[in-house]
């Protein structure tokens, strides 16, 4: 006698799983949503691309997307040149394993220790994300939750600072084989270069008993750090200023 009343729920309730996502639902616009839902009635939508990819989203436009039960499960997340809340942002990296984001802005600051829990071992996550600070709670953070570090990690608008740069090093010096950290630094005022900073990396490495491979590139663009574990004894490290 509960069967056929349970089988009725689970027909009106169970969510519509979709591998593929039609290109109009990458469109902004409410009456595009609408126009997509209509074929599907008031079931909820989940797609489930392996890569899903947004463009020039304005403000809202995900919540306008779960307003009609629409949600996305992918392995990979890429923005270009969005605006999104910070809140519609985090529930999309459930399930991720890379994450591109690329001249992107949230609509208020989060600090990097907010996300950091809700990353994965073995991420990949390239994050030019405006209004994205890496705080002072980091260092903790890196030390309590190590299996969240990222397989390969591009963070923008650092702070070329010692409290900033010396726990990331540390920690991507006794990471796994493969493992590396790109850092790109903002514009400051004062007199420390990466080429200082990388001196001092480069004797934390030495301390460690890894043999290194140090470069420097000359010439404008943006000023970088980066480490990479080449292998068990070795590695890379290269480092650039304006």
């Amino acid at each position: 006698m509960i069967s056929p009343f349970f089988t009725s729920l689970t027909k009106r309730y169970t969510p519509i799983v979709c591998p593929r996502c039609p290109r109009k639902s990458f469109q902004k616009t409410n009456s595009d949503i609408m126009s997509f839902k209509k074929s599907v009635g008031n079931k909820t939508v989940v797609f489930t691309e392996s890569e899903e990819y947004f463009s020039n989203l304005e403000l809202g436009a995900l919540t306008r997307y779960n307003n009609e039960r629409i949600y996305f499960n992918m392995s990979t997340l890429k923005l270009s040149d969005c605006v999104v809340h910070p809140y519609e942002f985090m529930p999309m990296l459930r399930g991720c394993m890379d994450v591109h984001c690329e001249r992107t802005t949230f609509s208020t600051p989060v600090l990097y220790s907010e996300l950091w829990p809700r990353l994965r071992r073995g991420m990949t996550l390239y994050l030019d994300i405006q209004n994205l600070i890496y705080d002072d709670k980091m260092p903790q953070m890196l030390a309590q939750m190590p299996q969240n570090t990222p397989k390969a990690w591009k963070l923008y608008n650092m702070s070329l600072s010692k409290d900033v740069v010396v726990p990331i090093a540390e920690k991507f010096i006794n990471s796994p084989v493969g493992h590396h950290v790109h850092m790109v630094f903002q514009p400051d005022n004062s007199n420390i270069n990466c080429a200082w900073m990388a001196n001092i990396v480069v004797k934390m490495i030495l301390d460690a008993r890894y043999l290194i491979d140090k470069n420097h590139c000359s010439g404008t663009g943006e000023r970088i750090l980066l480490i990479e574990k080449v292998s068990d004894k070795k590695i890379r490290l290269l480092s650039r200023d304006l």
